[in-house]
């Protein structure tokens, strides 16, 4: 072999290396990338399972089967039900007026909702990371199934503790709770509905009550999604 032969193979052999020895490190930052992700990113995003009434996308008219992506206002009408399935089957009913907006699902490891306005009924999947925000609370929820309630004038006519400004009730699970200004509020976990009251100041004592949501409506929202989707055995009617 020549001196230019031996030269010229020499520098192939070098160039085959680097583009190995590149490709193992892009492998290997795309696989820790892909790893740190949600289970739920780079799949389908959420949808519009069902709709009785009317209900509108950034002001556009809604449909069964539409795609809603991210920081668009989802708003159902005030007689209207709007049900919406997650990445990972986990579903939401909005219904009273709702206004809804999905964070960006890359700012966070959790899928961030925020809530303006009505009533929110969930079921999430467990093991799904998930941070519902209201007005004055912010849920942080693992597999849950809760009812969020922004109170309006309507809602203020029933027997809520004076300043309530939001409802919350852990059907079932667990989540930990936030005031607006992210200070904790601790943790909530229960088998069977957990009722509070929420405000600018905090969390406002009063005796508990059910209110907007039942156990035959989330047997009912459950009967919409995966067979595995939740427990019911929980659930007592």
């Amino acid at each position: 072999m020549t001196l230019r032969q031996d030269w010229n193979h020499n520098s192939f052999s070098r160039r085959r290396l680097l583009q190995w020895a590149g490709g193992t490190a892009v492998a290997l930052v795309t696989s820790r990338i892909l790893n740190s992700l949600p289970a739920w990113a780079g799949k389908r995003g959420p949808m519009v399972l069902s709709l009785q009434g009317d209900a509108y996308l950034g002001g556009k008219p809604l449909k069964k089967g539409m795609s809603l992506p991210t920081g668009l206002e989802i708003q159902a009408g005030k007689q209207s039900t709007l049900v919406v399935s997650l990445e990972d089957g986990s579903l939401l009913r909005l219904s009273q007026g709702a206004r809804m907006v999905f964070g960006d699902p890359m700012e966070s490891l959790r899928r961030d909702i925020r809530l303006a306005a009505g009533h929110l009924l969930a079921v999430f999947r467990p093991g799904g990371q998930y941070r519902l925000q209201g007005k004055t609370v912010t849920v942080g929820v693992k597999g849950t199934v809760l009812f969020h309630a922004i109170l309006d004038r309507d809602d203020q006519k029933q027997s809520f503790p004076a300043k309530t400004q939001e409802y919350v009730c852990l059907c079932n699970g667990h989540v930990g709770l936030e005031n607006a200004q992210a200070k904790s509020l601790g943790d909530w976990q229960t088998e069977y509905h957990h009722p509070g009251f929420f405000g600018t100041a905090g969390e406002i004592s009063g005796k508990g009550f059910l209110f907007g949501h039942s156990d035959p409506e989330i047997r009912a929202l459950m009967a919409l999604g995966e067979p595995d989707l939740h427990p019911k055995g929980w659930l007592k009617h």
